[in-house]
């Protein structure tokens, strides 16, 4: 039995590190270990960027799904300073010009919202939670004229 082992274990060594049907891979060149083909980049579902000049938040949303999307003032939230609750959209503490509309897929729309009780939004964080997808959060940026 040991004899076996031991004959075993040398047809392991010899045979090295093949691969699949015998074809060995140099490690040592990470071109080969690696996929040539490059993933191509893929664009989020729903993009999603704000911007702010003091508390007026300028918002700019594209579909990128399959499915439609809604669209209202009223799937806005703020997050200041990381702090919970998150402030949502409601007309007595906020002015809207956001369309509540449906968008199909490649379609874009802008609108903004002035949170009255707030000086500086840049760098405060924007929630939009529509039904029709999960809940997307990101950073407001300073608002630059063109």
């Amino acid at each position: 039995m040991k004899g076996f082992v031991i004959f075993f274990l040398i047809g392991v060594i010899m045979s090295g590190c093949a691969g699949k049907n015998g074809n060995s891979r140099d490690l040592s060149n990470p071109d080969e270990t690696q996929n040539s083909v490059a993933a191509p980049s893929q664009a989020p579902d729903v993009a999603l960027k704000a911007t702010a000049e003091g508390n007026l938040v300028f918002i700019h949303i594209k579909n990128n799904a399959l499915d439609s999307l809604r669209i209202s003032p009223h799937f806005f939230a703020l997050i200041i300073d990381n702090k919970r609750p998150e402030i949502r959209y409601h007309p007595s503490i906020a002015q809207s010009e956001m369309p509540v509309t449906k968008i199909s897929k490649g379609t874009e729309v802008s609108g903004r919202i002035r949170f009255s009780q707030r000086d500086n939004l840049v760098g405060q964080k924007l929630v939009f939670n529509s039904p029709d997808y999960e809940p997307i959060m990101t950073f407001i940026d300073k608002y630059i004229s063109e």
